[in-house]
């Protein structure tokens, strides 16, 4: 039986990409998401070679969703009721002063955060994936 010849690098990006999505889904109710969509993103772009045009975009839509989803979820909440009709009233707020309102028993929607997420993380891969592009031609002209 012939042994399998894994190069050193290959074998411990793999390592750090299981051990992301362990520590991310053991933590998934605190800190884990991080770790998580980091872990994914590596093993996303790990059978894609390891060009940059590759490996370059894909770990920094990761982290440009994570910026774009944390600056608009409803992170503040502060619960109010009304002393004479027991009306509950709850307002949430985001990083970036988006207020989230509603009455009764509110939990505002995430929707927005995560487009909002997705959709800077889709133009961040975008512009990485255009300078790595750009810088590529530079440099075949410049050879």
């Amino acid at each position: 039986m012939r042994a399998i010849r894994i190069p050193i690098p290959v074998a411990v990006y793999w390592v750090i990409v299981v051990a992301l999505l362990a520590v991310g889904l053991v933590s998934i109710l605190s800190i884990g998401v991080v770790f998580l969509v980091a872990g994914l993103a590596m093993a996303a772009a790990g059978p894609m070679g390891w060009r940059p045009a590759v490996l370059r975009p894909i770990p920094a839509a990761a982290a440009a969703f994570l910026v774009g989803y944390w600056l608009l979820a409803p992170l503040q909440c502060h619960g109010l009721v009304h002393p004479a009709t027991g009306l509950r009233f709850t307002s949430c707020f985001s990083l970036v002063g988006i207020e989230y309102s509603g009455t009764g028993t509110y939990d505002p929607s995430h929707l927005p955060a995560v487009l909002g997420g997705v959709g800077l993380a889709a133009l961040v891969a975008a512009g990485v994936a255009w300078g790595v592009r750009r810088r590529a031609s530079g440099k075949e002209a410049r050879s």
